[in-house]
């Protein structure tokens, strides 16, 4: 079953997502075009075990792998989680 929300917010918790005769805890998937928003409802509260992030390709802005960007002052493996930084 596939469900266009009726609202134009982003799902930050459950509830959001009922409607009608739909109630989220009938469904074992969730996909949602918000990359932020739904954490604190759905991934912090435990609903949502694993969340799989994906990025349409080619170049854009708000890419949620900031190895896409291109960085020119700094080298992302010095950094953590890209690295192994070394700390003074």
């Amino acid at each position: 079953m596939v469900v266009f929300s009726p609202s134009g917010g982003a799902p930050t918790a459950p509830d959001h997502m009922r409607f009608g005769e739909v109630q989220p805890e009938d469904f074992n998937i969730y996909v949602t075009k918000h990359r932020v928003h739904f954490r604190s409802g759905f991934v912090d509260t435990g609903i949502v075990k694993t969340v799989i992030l994906i990025d349409p390709p080619g170049p854009f802005l708000g890419t949620a792998d900031l190895r896409g960007l291109p960085y020119r002052n700094i080298h992302l493996q010095d950094y953590y989680p890209w690295g192994d930084p070394s700390w003074p």
